[in-house]
């Protein structure tokens, strides 16, 4: 998986030749990032990450639509979004 931008917070990957990507909802808050995927040239949500305003420690809420993902995919690929934008949240 590899992010695109650090100004459009995505990151980009592929699993049985379906294109998922994640993305920041907000580019100035970084705390709510959707996981959605390209199937038959539209965008379908299949997860959601959201962390609270004032949290002092990392951590957040992660909704998943495991008929469209699966679990762990969808818990490892928003563990290596969040890894790679730490260094850059602070």
């Amino acid at each position: 998986m590899k992010l695109d931008n650090w100004l459009k917070f995505s990151g980009k990957f592929v699993l049985d030749s379906t294109a998922y990507t994640w993305t920041a909802e907000n580019v100035f808050t970084i705390r709510t990032f959707r996981l959605e995927k390209m199937l038959a040239g539209r965008l379908c949500l299949v997860a959601r990450y959201r962390q609270q305003i004032g949290q002092l420690r990392q951590g957040g809420t992660l909704a998943v639509d495991a008929r469209e993902v699966d679990l762990y995919v969808a818990v490892l690929t928003c563990v290596a979004v969040m890894r790679k934008l730490r260094p850059r949240a602070g």
